[in-house]
């Protein structure tokens, strides 16, 4: 009865070991490109971080003069505002055009060499996204003041920041914070 108990015990244990670690063979490795780097953080992220949340936006913070990729991962509670004057083919900063979804979950960031698609309007409209408030408010329908009583805003949530050495991408480290990093506060990393 002893030995079944430790047996069944060291079952439970190893694949406790195994669910924690798992994830950590889908990561690139190496030198790679920022696409490479950014999916490894989301990889990461996902098995790590706000598993109740199924949205988050992710914004390059990289600094070109330093050896690393830098991302930040916010929670995106609320929707992605369209107006009249998007279009699909053309390029707006303000809007997400490029997306991941991962474990049930929708990762979006803009990328200033790719403009919107239908692929990232369908991503977002899947996970309810996208409200059309600047037309709601440009024909009437609805007043700004509306608009801003409605936006979701938790401040106890923070972010949390991917730094990621470029030349060997499976190199990294995490932190949350509540601030906004700039590049002199990034960690030291051993990438040589």
């Amino acid at each position: 009865m002893k030995l079944t108990k430790a047996f069944i015990f060291l079952i439970i244990l190893f694949n406790l070991f195994l669910s924690c670690t798992s994830y950590k063979h889908k990561l690139f490795k190496g030198k790679a490109t920022l696409e490479e780097a950014r999916i490894n953080a989301i990889i990461d992220f996902s098995s790590k971080y706000y598993k109740r949340h199924s949205s988050f936006l992710i914004y390059n913070c990289s600094d070109k003069t330093q050896n690393i990729f830098c991302f930040g991962f916010v929670i995106n509670d609320n929707k992605e505002v369209i107006d009249t004057l998007f279009k699909i083919g053309e390029y707006n900063r303000y809007f997400p055009n490029d997306f991941l979804e991962y474990n049930d979950k929708l990762f979006v960031w803009n990328d200033e060499n790719k403009v919107y698609n239908r692929k990232t309007i369908e991503a977002l409209q899947r996970f309810d996204k996208i409200d059309s408030i600047n037309y709601k408010i440009q024909i009437g329908e609805i007043s700004h003041e509306q608009v801003l009583s409605s936006l979701v805003i938790d401040h106890s949530l923070k972010t949390v920041y991917y730094f990621i050495c470029k030349n060997d991408i499976i190199k990294y480290k995490s932190i949350k914070s509540l601030l906004i990093l700039k590049p002199d506060e990034y960690p030291n990393l051993e990438c040589d």
